[in-house]
């Protein structure tokens, strides 16, 4: 298979693999900003009870507890490697235009 770098050059096989991809992206990146918007209401305050916790507040609806370094570091890993994989991956698609 000959890619000459043109989008519209590529196999139909080829087009409908990347195109899948970016909806499959798309899907997954605006889940993710619903779950963040969910458990912060996209607030600073609520981000930082995310991370925090709010065990101190007693008329907090949802009781959250303070993150470990630990949890912060599993969580600050998966999102780099996903997030590296995922600008590859879409800087590769954009590289044929």
């Amino acid at each position: 298979m000959n890619l000459e770098g043109k989008l519209h050059t590529f196999p139909k096989a080829l087009k409908l693999l990347i195109g899948t991809f970016l909806i499959v992206l798309s899907v997954g990146y605006f889940t993710g900003l619903t779950f963040v918007g969910e458990t912060t209401s996209n607030s600073a305050k609520g981000i930082q009870e995310n991370y925090l916790g709010n065990e101190n507040d007693e008329n907090a609806e949802v009781m959250k507890f303070k993150k470990s370094e630990r949890e912060m570091l599993t969580i600050v890993h998966t999102h780099i490697l996903s997030m590296s994989v995922i600008f590859f991956f879409s800087g590769r698609v954009g590289l044929f235009n």
